[in-house]
């Protein structure tokens, strides 16, 4: 077998804390970084893995690196020679105004590129090129912002060479970019520092605060190291509509109108159901979901969609709602026929981790949420969570996040990291019509056109992360406790399958298509293997030991009137009072006086 590609980094003293996060961002991507470091007596390099023409290599190095080997007479030339002598991509970075000396950059790219400037215009914006798709993938194309001025600088003083390539912009200026020297491609980046992916990532944290730190160097690695690099192999988007009653309208939403507008625009929508409405749906409504499955499905919301209900932190309270949610789900497929999807929609957004505790332990497949931070303070999640399709921080139980429809960046941001593009709207939503989400729709198609719109159920079970390790030998991190394994080659392979678990997991066997397969435990989750044969497919199941489940018990009177009082209330409030200008504009009134007592 061929050695792993690996990310050779340079260095010429100790480790910078730059070098050793983007080391571990590259190991989190699955590529291995090797710090190699300059020898005594001008040798390069002391703890090289092997020789260099042996395995494919990228190599990376910081400007202070650089900078004290051209200093270094003994190094200068040699350094040049191994990194520009063999067909290999280079990134070089933390390029600031005050990083090394005058002359580094000129000679580093042959004097292509002269200097290193601080960002003059506050509230810049990044660019993304759409000439580079292979590097920038789904951000290809997107301006956002604003900048992170504490961090980025942007190059100038360039040549006009024909090789040069800016990548990402701010202020129509290079702050990541590539050139040809010799036979390599050099990346130059003006990042001061590297996201750490362990940092705590809290609730007033953004991806845009972190782009600078992070995109740039995911996107040298995947382009660089290519399917040897975590990636998720499809990417799924879909619509989730929040509450509505399954009739022929509830307030600005039309069934039939929406299935127009799919079938024009080609998506799909999740309608998340509170279980508690389990016996109003009507029956012409629910016929059109049988005969659309390609358009339409059913997810769980809630239970009753009281304030909060999910936010609680106490577990037996949140194992009944869990246990009764199905249940009456369960009913509303008996008395309509219409199947369900075991996906939870957390009502207002609000989830604890004993709520996530509570749906795994209720078999559901995953949940669904507008963030990933619990109600009560939790110091566990981290930017690596945010990194993946679906957080894992609650016992491994998958969170998938979703967007409103409003900032195209956002969800391609989403797409680049793997993750899929789920997009909420309530009813009034519609209330200026169904071009708005189309249009919407088409920016999300053109970001990445092979997406595949599915219901929640089918991206959950489908989604993953794979990485090759050799032509037949695959790797693949699965996030819910089914996935859908696919061999769509003409030879048999074998996939090594990992999965989160926390160590008090109670994992009691994993299947193939039904056939008990063996399986590791380790501290950090589960291992399996299967063999794979060409073009099959099958479904891989976790299976838990089954523990007594209490009995979902029925709310007393006291209870199903509060939640019948809020439930009529917000079906006047999406009915009648979102349809009116006058009724809200008079509510808005209300509630501003009220505020003021």
């Amino acid at each position: 077998m061929a050695p792993r590609p690996q990310v050779l980094v340079l260095g010429s003293g100790p480790a910078s804390q730059a070098d050793l996060r983007f080391m571990k961002l590259a190991r989190f991507y699955g590529i291995p970084a090797v710090r190699v470091q300059a020898a005594e007596g001008g040798e390069l390099w002391e703890g090289r893995p092997a020789p260099l023409p042996s395995i494919r290599y990228a190599v990376a190095a910081s400007a202070e690196t650089l900078a004290a080997l051209m200093g270094n007479p003994d190094l200068s030339a040699k350094v040049v020679e191994l990194l520009f002598s063999r067909p290999a991509s280079v990134l070089a970075y933390g390029f600031t105004p005050g990083a090394g000396p005058q002359k580094l950059l000129p000679w580093l790219t042959a004097g292509k590129i002269q200097a290193v400037s601080p960002i003059d215009v506050e509230g810049g914006r990044y660019e993304v090129t759409n000439d580079s798709p292979s590097v920038c993938q789904q951000m290809s194309g997107i301006t956002f912002g604003p900048t992170l001025q504490e961090n980025d600088s942007v190059f100038g003083g360039r040549s006009d060479d024909p090789s040069i390539l800016d990548l990402i912009t701010i202020q129509k200026k290079p702050f990541f970019m590539s050139l040809m020297r010799g036979p390599c491609r050099l990346y130059l980046l003006a990042s001061k520092d590297v996201a750490d992916i362990d940092e705590y990532w809290g609730p007033s944290q953004t991806w845009e605060r972190v782009f600078s730190r992070l995109a740039p160097y995911v996107m040298f690695l995947r382009h660089v190291m290519g399917d040897s690099c975590w990636h998720a192999p499809k990417r799924f988007a879909s619509l989730v509509i929040d509450d509505p009653l399954l009739k022929d309208t509830y307030g600005a939403l039309s069934y039939a109108r929406l299935l127009k507008e799919m079938d024009r625009r080609d998506f799909f929508s999740n309608i998340a159901f509170i279980p508690v409405n389990y016996r109003r749906s009507r029956r012409a409504t629910t016929e059109l979901f049988l005969r659309r499955p390609d358009r339409f499905a059913l997810c769980i919301h809630g239970c009753d969609h009281t304030k909060a209900e999910f936010g609680d932190s106490r577990f037996d309270i949140l194992n009944e709602k869990a246990g009764r949610a199905i249940l009456r789900m369960q009913r509303h497929e008996t008395l309509t026929g219409l199947p369900f999807e075991k996906v939870m929609v957390f009502p207002q957004g609000l989830f604890s981790s004993e709520a996530m505790r509570a749906l795994k332990r209720n078999r559901y497949l995953a949940a669904v949420n507008t963030h990933g931070h619990p109600t009560h303070p939790f110091a566990g999640l981290r930017l690596s969570h945010l990194l993946e399709p679906a957080v894992t921080a609650y016992e491994g139980f998958p969170l998938f996040l979703r967007r409103t429809p409003e900032n195209i960046a956002s969800f391609a941001f989403d797409l680049f990291l793997g993750k899929p593009a789920l997009i909420v709207v309530h009813q009034d939503y519609f209330r200026k019509g169904y071009d708005g989400l189309g249009d919407f729709i088409q920016k999300i198609h053109s970001v990445d056109p092979g997406l595949c719109w599915k219901s929640l159920k089918r991206i959950v079970t489908e989604t993953c992360l794979v990485r090759r390790e050799a032509p037949n030998i695959h790797h693949v991190r699965a996030y819910a406790s089914f996935l859908v394994l696919e061999n769509h080659a003409k030879e048999a392979a074998t996939i090594h399958i990992s999965k989160d678990e926390p160590a008090e997991s109670t994992v009691a066997g994993v299947l193939f298509s039904g056939v008990p397969v063996p399986f590791q435990r380790e501290p950090e989750g589960i291992y399996a293997s299967i063999e794979l044969g060409p073009d099959v497919s099958g479904g891989l199941e976790i299976i838990y030991e089954d523990r007594l489940l209490r009995a979902a018990r029925q709310p007393g009177p006291f209870h199903a009137a509060r939640v019948w009082t809020r439930r009529l209330l917000s079906e006047i409030r999406d009915e009648h009072v979102s349809q009116s200008s006058l009724l809200r504009y008079v509510l808005a009134r209300i509630r501003k006086a009220a505020d003021r007592r």
